[in-house]
């Protein structure tokens, strides 16, 4: 894994040497082994490497024979020996054995297309000398971070948003409807980012800049039609041995390496899996990393003891009792927007963890969303029946109760969501850490008049928007692949991991097997009640029954036991100081009684909990950034 960056002034000004090599600087925890830059006039890309494949020759910016096709390349290419093979065939020369040097002659043959080839996580930038060409490109699934600006002198980008502040191009103004989302999601969607100005570059897409222009283009999605038409015919057992080798290529795949591996075992289903997986094919016992907490309610160590005791592992496993006031700094640094999901924290840990042993982990991200693993799939898939009533006549019974309930109430956001005027709107009201209506209480009358005039889309409707076509449990998927995986979990997991200079491989997330999960059938995804049935009746040939059915808990942590303490006084020193106060987003009494209601311990404790972890990273990221 890599940190990559670069600039290019295309009216002509020379690259400044020493901007570049800031920008480069801030990356080095992405690549603490080298460094590189490639500098010729008015482009300059830069690269900071993390060692992983050809640890001799693999060194970057890399270029073609002649020096005409330049790259800076942030990722692994897992089919790229099948791919040298054939473009050594077509009389290509290799100088190193590095997957990045494969994208460099296959963008010769095949230009910006050269990504529908690429089976891995990635994200470069390649330069075409020849052409004046600027490529940007990510992966399919967006495991991999790219920012960038584009304005009427140049286009600047990098692998994190700290970088492009160091080149004074970007103004730290913010932009109103990356607040808007952040405050509804808890973290800032993409293509938006904190900033005004800059973007993400989307999963799944390239943007290529030249003769003036830049072109935004997407390259795949998921081809639910021809997956369910594929193989609609066959029986669970057909499927079953169908994930089972997919699973297993793709674990094979990502264990490809030339320095120690292991892998995230949290004891649920998903980790197990791969866990399994990688036991199965490996010729030594594999290295398990695990964490617990003091707290039973969110400790899943003694299934992940029963795991990687069954599989014969190195087991390593840790108990946090983290002090969060000391490493939240460090955190909202790491992730340079508000991000306020909370299991941040212990995915620092683990990763803090397994880093001392291994350079790369596998993990077990992914599995939620294409299996149907989260209990609000179950939830919602129970009552779709409600959304086939009249939205009329919801909208007057669900609305006249809702209006009822006082504001925190139990309940109140549930019955929201059912007034919602189709199912689009309805899941997208599912996940908000500020109902509209607390939304509304919450912000300062400034900050309502700047969303007022900002422009506005939710990202979960607008994904949300093209699955007319699919059942209400795929449709809810599809969204959550589109949205919360690629800017929430792969987000928290590429920024805790990278701290500590760790690459994270998902073998759930190899676009091959993300198309053939979704063509399987959703009653095999849940089945009697039971979530992700398929995949733990394969799992059920590797590991004990005690550890796959049984309750989820999930990679939390227990915010409103931890706000009884310590963080429950530095939240409101923080919340309620006159800084704050004085920035002007938030209706101060609104939020002392946000924070009044969670000291009372009531039922309520656990909603508060997460608006007020959500109101302080905002305003640590606040005073960390200068805004």
């Amino acid at each position: 894994m890599c940190g990559i960056c670069g600039i290019w002034q295309f009216k002509g000004e020379p690259v400044d040497p020493l901007v570049l090599s800031k920008m480069q600087g801030t990356l080095r925890h992405r690549g603490p082994d080298s460094e590189g830059t490639y500098l010729e006039g008015s482009v300059g890309l830069a690269h900071r490497r993390l060692s992983i494949i050809d640890l001799d020759t693999g060194h970057q910016p890399m270029s073609n024979e002649d020096g005409t096709v330049w790259i800076t390349f942030n990722g692994e290419i897992y089919n790229f020996q099948e791919l040298r093979r054939e473009l050594e065939a077509q009389g290509h020369t290799f100088r190193s054995r590095s997957d990045t040097e494969t994208i460099v002659h296959l963008y010769e043959e095949m230009g910006p297309r050269c990504v529908e080839r690429l089976r891995g996580m990635f994200a470069f930038a390649i330069w075409d000398v020849n052409n004046r060409r600027l490529m940007l490109a990510r992966d399919r699934i967006g495991i991999k971070p790219l920012y960038y600006k584009l304005d009427d002198s140049s286009l600047i980008f990098a692998s994190e948003l700290k970088a492009l502040l160091e080149t004074g191009k970007v103004d730290r103004n913010i932009n109103m409807a990356a607040l808007h989302s952040y405050l509804l999601r808890d973290y800032v969607p993409s293509p938006l980012t904190i900033f005004e100005g800059v973007q993400k570059l989307p999963p799944a897409h390239t943007f290529v800049f030249e003769n003036g222009r830049g072109r935004l283009e997407a390259y795949w999605s998921i081809d639910y039609a021809s997956a369910r038409h594929e193989n609609q015919t066959q029986s669970l057992e057909e499927y079953s041995e169908q994930l089972e080798s997919l699973l297993q290529e793709s674990v094979g795949l990502r264990m490809i390496s030339d320095v120690p591996i292991g892998v995230f075992l949290s004891g649920g289903v998903d980790s197990s899996a791969i866990a399994a997986m990688m036991a199965r094919i490996s010729n030594h016992p594999i290295k398990t990393f695990s964490i617990g907490t003091n707290n039973r309610g969110f400790d899943e160590l003694k299934y992940a003891k029963i795991v990687a005791q069954h599989l014969g592992t190195e087991h390593h496993e840790f108990i946090v009792e983290p002090d969060a006031v000391k490493i939240l700094p460090e955190l909202i640094a790491s992730y340079d927007e508000p991000f306020a999901d909370s299991s941040a924290v212990p995915t620092y840990y683990v990763s803090q963890m397994a880093s001392q042993h291994v350079k790369v982990c596998l993990s077990g991200d992914g599995g939620d969303e294409l299996f149907a693993g989260y209990s609000w799939y179950q939830m919602w898939n129970r009552e779709k029946w409600i959304l086939n009533a009249p939205w009329w006549l919801r909208q007057s019974l669900f609305g006249t109760l809702h209006k009822a309930l006082p504001n925190g109430m139990r309940g109140k956001s549930h019955l929201h969501t059912l007034t919602r005027r189709n199912r689009s709107e309805h899941y997208a009201s599912t996940k908000m850490s500020f109902p509209p209506w607390d939304l509304r209480n919450l912000l300062s009358s400034d900050l309502q008049a700047a969303f007022n005039s900002a422009t506005y889309s939710d990202n979960m409707i607008v994904a949300g928007k093209d699955t007319d076509s699919l059942d209400y449990l795929s449709a809810m998927q599809h969204v959550d692949l589109k949205t919360y995986l690629p800017d929430d979990i792969l987000v928290k997991v590429d920024r805790a991991s990278m701290m500590h200079s760790l690459e994270v491989r998902v073998p759930f997330l190899d676009h091959k097997l993300v198309q053939f999960a979704a063509g399987i059938p959703s009653e095999y995804k849940v089945r009697d009640g039971e979530s992700k049935y398929i995949l733990k009746n394969l799992l059920s040939k590797y590991v004990p029954s005690e550890a796959i059915y049984r309750p989820k808990m999930g990679f939390a942590i227990p915010l409103e036991n931890w706000f009884r303490g310590g963080l429950g006084d530095y939240a409101k020193d923080i919340l309620l100081d006159k800084k704050t106060q004085d920035r002007g987003f938030f209706n101060t009494k609104h939020v002392k009684r946000i924070l009044d209601q969670q000291q009372t311990r009531n039922r309520f404790t656990k909603a508060t909990s997460t608006q007020i972890w959500s109101l302080l990273v905002f305003e640590l990221w606040c005073r960390q950034s200068s805004v």
